[in-house]
Formats: structure tokens, sequence, C-alpha cells
């Protein structure tokens, strides 16, 4: 992963980007969200990529006790404090080929530089008829839903490019996973206070 990516993610960016009271991002519902798609159920083997400090896990697990979450921000695994969260890069998961039932990933993959590569891990850890669910931000151009983040983060609101590597939507997102053993479940738009796509896919 490039070094000047990665600096980005530190723990200013966990508490002031991403923080767990915002009313505009309810970090709640997204959770929800991902155990009503997925069907999470106790017995499931649960990914959670791009965990941040764990909030979601955290509630996640109410359901699933089977679960660990990767981040590549250090400071917000250590902030985190549960010894289920591990500092990891997306495109290189240190998991064992077929490992999880589920795996859910909230506002991550548009941060992604090597996007096609984290898509490959993604079914490499999935067990074959495992279920994968990302949820990334409808925008009307690249970097328009972190806009706020990077006014708090650097005084300049444009420098939400920097944050966000592309504009996603579902035909966008299925180049990166076309080729792949996966199958599409379905893709729709959201809206939990602000619009959001979630993409579900099958693992063959």
């Amino acid at each position: 992963m490039p070094d000047e990516w990665s600096q980005l993610y530190d723990g200013e960016y966990s508490e002031v980007a991403l923080p767990k009271g915002d009313w505009l991002v309810d970090r709640r519902a997204l959770a929800e969200l991902a155990v009503r798609e997925l069907k999470i159920s106790s017995e499931d083997r649960v990914l959670d990529l791009g965990c941040d400090d764990g909030f979601m896990l955290k509630l996640v697990s109410r359901v699933a006790q089977n679960i660990v979450g990767v981040d590549v921000n250090a400071e917000a695994i250590s902030a985190g404090a549960d010894q289920r969260l591990h500092v990891m890069d997306a495109t290189g998961l240190a998991f064992a080929d077929a490992s999880f039932d589920k795996l859910y990933s909230s506002h991550t993959i548009e941060h992604i530089p090597e996007l096609g590569a984290a898509f490959r891990e993604a079914a490499r850890v999935l067990r074959s008829g495992g279920e994968a669910l990302f949820i990334y931000p409808w925008e009307l151009f690249r970097g328009m839903a972190a806009m706020r983040s990077a006014m708090k983060l650097t005084g300049n609101p444009f420098r939400g490019r920097d944050f966000h590597l592309r504009r996603l939507t579902p035909a966008r997102l299925r180049t990166y996973w076309e080729g792949l053993p996966f199958e599409h479940a379905g893709s729709k738009l959201v809206f939990l206070r602000t619009p959001q796509w979630v993409t579900h896919l099958r693992r063959q």
C-alpha cells in the first residue's frame, strides 16, 4: 500500500471523520442493514472489512459471536481495545482460504487504491456459498460524500478526493469483481439519512 495513502488514516481521521455520535452517519442503522441483508446468525464466521475502532463490529457481535475486524488504521484499532480487531490491509488478508461465511464492508471500498486486489482477497477468504455486502456512498462527483470530513481534517472540502479514490456505482463496481467466483445477488440505493449504495455478492 502506498505510504502517503495509509498515512491519511490515523487517530484524528477516526475521531474527526468517523465520530460515533454523528447525526448524519447512522452507524447503528448500517450494522442493522448488514445483519438483515446477510441474514447473519450466531453460527456464522463474519469478517468486518474496514472496521475502524470496531464500533459496528460490537453491534453485529450481538448476533454473531465469531466475528473479527480488520482496518489499515492502526491508531483506530488500538483505540478499539478489542482482541477481535486487527491491523490489516484489505489487499493482503492474513486469513486462510474459506475462513468466513459472511463479510461486510461499510464505507471502505471507495478508499482502497487496489480495489481489484481487495475483491480477490474477499473471494479467497469466503467459503463457497458465503456472502458479502458492500455499502458505499452515492456521489454526484468523486469525493462529494467526503467533503465534510475533508473540511474538518484539512480545511479544504475539495480534498475529499484524497479520501474517496473513485466514484463508485453498482455498474462500476462490477468491473472489479467480474471474473472472480462471485455472483451478483443484487444492488440497491438505500437512504439512511444520506443515499448509499448496497451491493450484495454471493461466493460461488
